[in-house]
């Protein structure tokens, strides 16, 4: 999925550069599943290939004026994710690699938010094949030109990778590389 808009970053006065509203609190948003998505690369007899995991859902909330109060949780759905073509794609949901059908949600919940709504560190457990393990990412927050001055839409981006290995998703392991690297894209409505 891509978007072509241009996006405005949210700076550490969000309140005071996008609006008078004054958030006191974390605030609670929901995402819009059409417009969220993790995107994902590794390697294939070196060659970069990518795939796309859906945001089955997520609870994120945001403290725009101080984001260390900001926490995330997102489920996101293996049975309908899709790695190159169909071969790459079954072989992903295999019980070798995801094992899709005794796991069919990865789920992400985070510890620690650090830094700023325009570069955040995100820390927190990554449970994928029903193992769990500590992960970082690294993130930021955009408001689309057009969106409501009152950061009630926003996006967060994120990034980072995994080792495959550390979840137990070994197959194929002479073929596709360890590392997978994250590109996450969720569209938040605050609730």
């Amino acid at each position: 999925m891509r978007y072509t808009r241009r996006c405005v970053f949210l700076g550490a006065s969000a309140s005071l550069c996008f609006g008078s509203r004054v958030l006191a609190a974390p605030e609670r948003y929901r995402l819009d599943a059409n417009r969220s998505i993790v995107g994902f690369t590794y390697r294939v007899n070196g060659n970069k290939a990518r795939g796309v995991m859906p945001v089955q859902d997520a609870m994120v909330e945001l403290d725009l004026n101080h984001v260390p109060n900001s926490t995330v949780s997102v489920d996101l759905s293996i049975k309908k994710a899709r790695a190159g073509d169909g071969l790459a794609t079954t072989a992903m949901k295999s019980a070798d690699v995801l094992n899709a059908r005794s796991f069919p949600v990865a789920r992400f919940q985070s510890h620690t938010v650090k830094g700023s709504a325009r570069n955040a560190s995100i820390e927190g457990d990554l449970t994928l094949r029903g193992v769990t393990r500590p992960i970082s990412l690294s993130g930021y927050l955009v408001r689309e030109p057009d969106a409501p001055l009152d950061n009630s839409e926003l996006f967060i981006r994120v990034s980072g990778s995994i080792r495959r290995s550390e979840f137990g998703a070994k197959g194929f392991s002479g073929f596709v590389g360890d590392k997978i690297g994250l590109e996450i894209t969720v569209k938040l409505i605050r609730i």
